[in-house]
């Protein structure tokens, strides 16, 4: 996840306000709503330069080179691109897609919330025009602002390429959500519940979508 300092701490997360992360995992586990899971967040220094082209190509392949194998080895965790998968909000959001579109075949799926796609990104161009990757995206937004209208482009072109909704794509708009950390943390059960959801992973098992890459 993006924007490490904004997750769990809010002495440390801007303005005082985290996304209480580590409380939502919990609960939902309590609940047997999600399966485990690691959460690994990447502190974020010039969000601007790193979340942005051209600064995120060095980004991402310090996520996919770096710090993907770094996790491996230091943590249990699993090396099936299918269960890993890499989250922000805003810049992040833009940063998170821009890593799973570009290395598919060391992420699964993203998950992009409020983000500001095209300014300074030709994201939704290239799902227009390059060759379809194999894996999923969560998407969403507040309205009327908090880039509403980008995010419902980029689910569009999404559909458009042959993703399906519910399976390997979720969007969802929510009125008068504001731009911030703790809008964010409101709304993270349900793309937690949608890549890690005990009944969304069982319905994959039946139905796969995020097939390993040769």
């Amino acid at each position: 996840m993006q924007d490490g300092q904004n997750l769990f701490f809010p002495d440390e997360a801007f303005l005082g306000s985290d996304w209480k992360v580590d409380q939502t995992s919990y609960t939902l586990r309590a609940m047997s709503a999600m399966e485990d899971l690691v959460i690994i967040g990447v502190h974020s220094g010039d969000r601007m330069g790193e979340y942005t082209r051209p600064g995120y190509e060095a980004y991402a392949r310090s996520l996919a080179e770096e710090i993907v194998p770094e996790a491996q080895r230091l943590l249990r965790v699993g090396n099936s691109r299918r269960s890993r998968s890499v989250w922000g909000s805003s810049l992040g959001g833009v940063v998170s897609f821009y890593c799973v579109w570009q290395y598919p075949e060391v992420f699964g799926a993203g998950v992009c919330m409020s983000s500001t796609f095209s300014h300074k990104d030709d994201l939704i161009e290239r799902v227009l025009s390059e060759p379809a990757r194999d894996v999923g995206f969560y998407l969403d937004s507040g309205w009327p602002g908090d880039n509403y209208e980008v995010t419902m482009a980029m689910a569009t072109a999404l559909i458009s390429r042959g993703w399906r909704y519910g399976h390997n794509l979720l969007h969802f708009s929510f009125p008068l959500a504001e731009h911030d950390e703790a809008a964010w943390g409101l709304r993270l059960h349900l793309p937690m519940q949608f890549l890690n959801g005990s009944v969304a992973r069982a319905s994959r098992v039946m139905a796969p979508v995020l097939g390993d890459q040769p």
